[in-house]
């Protein structure tokens, strides 16, 4: 009776010292609502919508959804992050974090913002999937849209390294590098498919707006910084006076800012004339998915 209770015991302790193995499907995926109608779906579960700035980890192949004007980010342990535009459903495959750090996401439709950093001398893998493409990232900072319709857009402002591009490869097998400062859009119309490769500029970064201008904009010809008069003309068609500021845990990411100076009015005042019409909006740049 003795050694039975006493191989109780020990078995007992094993069980209170040893940790248990960490689950597959981790939750070390956190998404937040930054704005408007965010919610997340587990499975095939229903859609649970997240409270304004809160928050939520999420497991493996749990999905994230917006609604019209709303703004989500998902934060990575290794502090990558993605934005999730208006009307997107994006699956967070999986994370995980060792020599190197990968992450795969699908994007049936929407448009995302990632920004992927890792500690200094540490390596990142990440794959973005969307129905007619594969987009891999090492360390970099870009927008992607795609729709059901076989439409993308890809634009890289930036990478950490020059020697790791962004390389986007196609349902048919053709396969693109985007250094820093350009954009792929490519369109599949009765199973042809046509790509474009172009320079960055204010008219391809138009339908990411939402997201606000990256850091290196100016490098770009992009015209959304605070206080930037001069950029007025070009932008009249942004925002109506005002600075916006998404806050929050990823207030670090990405920070939307939006100016309008209508200098046409202020002239209107001191001289009588009557203001110029403000331009027409820039045409988006065609989306084609991969």
């Amino acid at each position: 009776m003795r050694r039975i209770l006493a191989s109780f015991l020990c078995a007992t302790l094993v069980m209170l010292i040893v940790p248990a193995a960490p689950s597959l499907a981790a939750a070390d995926k956190q998404l937040q609502n930054v704005k408007g109608d965010v919610s997340y779906q587990v499975s095939s579960g229903a859609q649970r919508p997240l409270a304004p700035r809160a928050s939520v980890e999420l497991e493996d192949n749990a999905s994230a959804i917006t609604g019209a004007n709303s703004l989500g980010g998902i934060v990575l342990p290794d502090s990558s992050r993605v934005m999730i535009g208006s009307s997107t459903k994006v699956q967070i495959g999986y994370f995980t974090q060792a020599a190197v750090a990968s992450a795969k996401f699908y994007i049936p439709y929407g448009k995302v913002r990632f920004k992927v950093e890792h500690p200094k001398g540490a390596q990142a893998n990440y794959t973005f999937q969307t129905p007619t493409a594969q987009i891999a990232v090492r360390g970099t900072e870009g927008d992607i849209f795609s729709d059901a319709s076989g439409n993308l857009q890809v634009n890289v402002y930036q990478v950490s390294n020059p020697q790791l591009p962004v390389q986007v490869t196609l349902s048919n097998g053709k396969v693109f590098t985007l250094s820093a400062g350009q954009s792929l859009t490519v369109g599949a119309v009765a199973g042809a498919v046509s790509a474009s490769l172009s320079a960055v500029s204010q008219s391809t970064f138009s339908p990411f707006s939402e997201f606000g201008a990256p850091q290196n904009a100016g490098s770009f010809g992009i015209s959304s910084s605070a206080g930037d008069v001069s950029s007025a003309s070009t932008t009249t068609t942004a925002a109506a006076s005002s600075l916006t500021t998404i806050a929050g845990a990823i207030l670090g990411a990405f920070v939307v800012n939006t100016v309008v100076h209508t200098v046409q009015n202020m002239s209107s005042h001191t001289s009588g004339t009557p203001a110029a019409p403000a331009p027409s909006p820039s045409p988006s740049v065609p989306i084609v998915i991969h």
